[in-house]
């Protein structure tokens, strides 16, 4: 599709947009009518949890599951679909990524007030923003921008059907799947693996990947696994002891968060479920350019929860020094899907930038940024 043709389709997806008649709520606004999650699996909890900081409390969760109707989370009862009868004038916020179902759902019980979590962002932070368009502005230029700059057609298939997600939110990604995180059959022969930093490396999935297709036994190379949360952390440093000693001298593992600054965070829920914010105690926050002043990365992954264009910044010196593979998340934040390529691309390093998607679903969109001689 060349530019022309994407400007005429991102008009075509305005105004067939799903968006709610509420794209900003504040905080006042769901103490005054009340709000009812709609949704109660982890990202529910996550939104509770969350509501809870602000001493908001929902009057009830409804669910779809049969199996969980009729027993409560902590305090609250969790009603049938049939309930959203019940919802008077109180917002329902869609705690799922099935929004246009839901959505439907909310329309057919003549629910009007349903809201999407990303209108709670100004003052309540929850992970995964969804909706390019719930912010009021349409962000042709930035998206036009970024969509040039895609390298090949299945990049810009997969940009669009990003894009398309955020306005109404089809959710089937099956045929754009890659399987392979970070490993794509397309595109690993380009990358040089042999010195690899795994910003968000998690349970160790990725380095278990990296055993699988680099095969590092013998080779000289370096894996460096850096995980903030604790509880991911032992499991990696127990994955770490099953290795074979001619693979596990190549990796280190740090128990930091990395960023645009020194200092220290505090990370809110588990897992994907998961946001970063900054903290005057807790863990440890560093610069790449610091922690890898002396050392010459061949490729940087980051999946951060929404943090990957602060770790970038925090990156620049290694990144112009060394000009490593870059292997980015862009799905948390819907803005870095236009923001993370357009950074890489105006460090004017000569990168080809690709987009690769590696679930059936609307997670897991990596940009590659690869150096061209």
């Amino acid at each position: 599709m060349n530019i022309f043709n994407f400007q005429k389709e991102l008009d075509k997806l305005y105004n067939e947009r799903l968006c709610s008649q509420y794209p900003r709520v504040t905080k006042d606004d769901l103490l005054s009518h009340g709000v009812i999650i709609y949704g109660g699996h982890d990202w529910g909890k996550l939104v509770i949890s969350q509501l809870a900081l602000h001493g908001i409390k929902p009057l009830w969760i409804i669910d779809a599951n049969h199996e969980l109707v009729g027993k409560r989370y902590l305090e609250f009862e969790i009603r049938p679909i049939s309930s959203l009868n019940d919802a008077l004038d109180n917002y329902i916020l869609i705690c799922s990524t099935h929004i246009k179902d839901m959505a439907h759902i909310c329309n057919y019980y003549n629910v009007k007030k349903w809201i999407v979590p990303a209108a709670l962002r100004d003052w309540c932070y929850i992970t995964c923003e969804f909706g390019i368009c719930m912010d009021g502005e349409r962000y042709v230029d930035k998206l036009i921008n970024a969509y040039s700059l895609m390298m090949d057609e299945k990049s810009r298939n997969i940009f669009f059907a990003f894009v398309r997600w955020h306005h109404i939110y089809e959710n089937d990604f099956t045929e754009l799947c890659d399987p392979e995180s970070y490993f794509p059959n397309d595109l690993i022969d380009k990358i040089d693996y042999s010195f690899f930093i795994d910003a968000g490396a998690y349970t160790g999935d990725t380095l278990i990947d990296w055993i699988k297709f680099f095969k590092p036994e013998g080779k000289k190379c370096k894996y460096f696994a850096i995980e903030p949360q604790p509880t991911f952390f032992n499991l990696i440093e127990n994955t770490l002891k099953t290795l074979p000693e001619l693979i596990k001298i190549n990796i280190k593992l740090l128990n930091i968060s990395v960023g645009s600054f020194n200092g220290f965070v505090e990370i809110e829920g588990l897992g994907g479920g998961s946001f970063i914010k900054k903290a005057s105690k807790g863990i440890h926050c560093k610069l790449i350019d610091d922690i890898f002043s002396s050392e010459f990365p061949t490729i940087i992954k980051a999946d951060i929860e929404g943090s990957e264009l602060s770790m970038l910044e925090g990156a620049e010196q290694t990144i112009r020094r060394c000009r490593p593979v870059l292997a980015i998340s862009v799905y948390h934040k819907y803005s870095d899907l236009w923001d993370i390529p357009i950074w890489i691309h105006n460090l004017n390093l000569n990168y080809a930038i690709y987009l690769r998607h590696h679930q059936k679903r609307f997670t897991d969109t990596v940009c590659y940024a690869i150096p061209m001689s």
